[in-house]
């Protein structure tokens, strides 16, 4: 007679209550399908399988609960259907006696620069990097910065799966003063660790770090900061309709002027037309596109 295996049907995420004192507590809850060997298998085998959790056994996602109760129901001659409620030790938000605990520390912010050489394709004015007769210059890079910012703050509870929601994620709010747009969560990580209260005892609490880059934007308005730039180019382009319509005609392979299917891709206007580079042009005005590839959160949301 044993619990032959148990199937998991259910994972909530942390949930918080202050009792009339101040007292906070974070509960949680997990539940499971459990189907044993024989249908003689009863409660107390179900209880003592190590597939499940035991009294004061740790959170597997939250460790700073434990398990304070296990339900057990049967649902059929071979299955039970297994509660397990976790919580951790309650605690105070701020101060105790007048001594600041970690949870009550305010959040530290602290700046740095990130630089990459990135290639680039247009000038400070807009203007497509290309040689006089139009074709694209490849090769130029420079150097490119964002400001990194990094967050740490003391959180009594840890939530892994609702932060793993943020990770290159982009502000849909103003945060830190930055507009919308600008700021990527780039890297996250939390730190179990432990404080002595008055009392004496071990209280966990969580070190939570963000780091987060700031994008200065490039030519573009402020909420489109991350957006994926590229030229508007290509070796495919639209033509006047030859029989005088103003529609343009499919899109065609591009040639050059004696006809010959090109070897390099031609800089297009918005329609897919080829742009026409002036005779002794020094400089060509390019289109780009704009492709959002980032989800927009709000950041206020992480509680720092």
């Amino acid at each position: 007679m044993a619990v032959q295996f148990v199937d998991l049907q259910f994972s909530s995420g942390i949930k918080t209550s202050v009792d009339d004192k101040g007292w906070t507590t974070a509960t949680a809850q997990l539940r499971w399908n459990v189907f044993c060997t024989t249908p003689e298998d009863n409660e107390g085998i179900v209880r003592e399988s190590s597939l499940l959790p035991h009294e004061k056994s740790r959170h597997p996602y939250f460790r700073q609960l434990r398990c304070v109760g296990l339900d057990v129901s049967r649902r059929g001659k071979l299955m039970f259907e297994v509660t397990a409620d976790y919580a951790s030790a309650p605690y105070k938000e701020g101060s105790e006696n007048g001594t600041q605990t970690p949870i009550s520390q305010p959040t530290v912010i602290s700046y740095f620069t990130i630089t990459s050489e990135e290639p680039i394709e247009d000038d400070i004015e807009d203007k497509a990097i290309v040689t006089v007769n139009g074709e694209p210059i490849e090769g130029i890079t420079r150097p490119i910065s964002d400001l990194g910012v990094r967050l740490q703050k003391n959180f009594a509870t840890f939530d892994p799966a609702s932060f793993y929601l943020y990770i290159d994620c982009t502000n849909s709010d103003t945060f830190l003063g930055f507009p919308p747009g600008t700021l990527r969560i780039a890297n996250i990580s939390a730190d179990e660790q432990f404080y002595t209260d008055d009392d004496g005892n071990s209280v966990p609490f969580w070190s939570v770090s963000v780091e987060i880059h700031a994008r200065k934007p490039y030519q573009v308005p402020a909420e489109k900061a991350w957006y994926k730039r590229v030229r508007h180019e290509g070796y495919w382009v639209r033509y006047p309709d030859p029989f005088g319509s103003s529609n343009l005609t499919k899109p065609a392979k591009a040639v050059d002027a004696n006809k010959m299917p090109v070897s390099k891709p031609v800089l297009l206007n918005e329609d897919g037309t080829a742009i026409t580079i002036p005779d002794n042009s020094l400089s060509v005005e390019a289109n780009w596109l704009l492709f959002k590839v980032f989800e927009d959160v709000s950041f206020a949301s992480m509680g720092f």
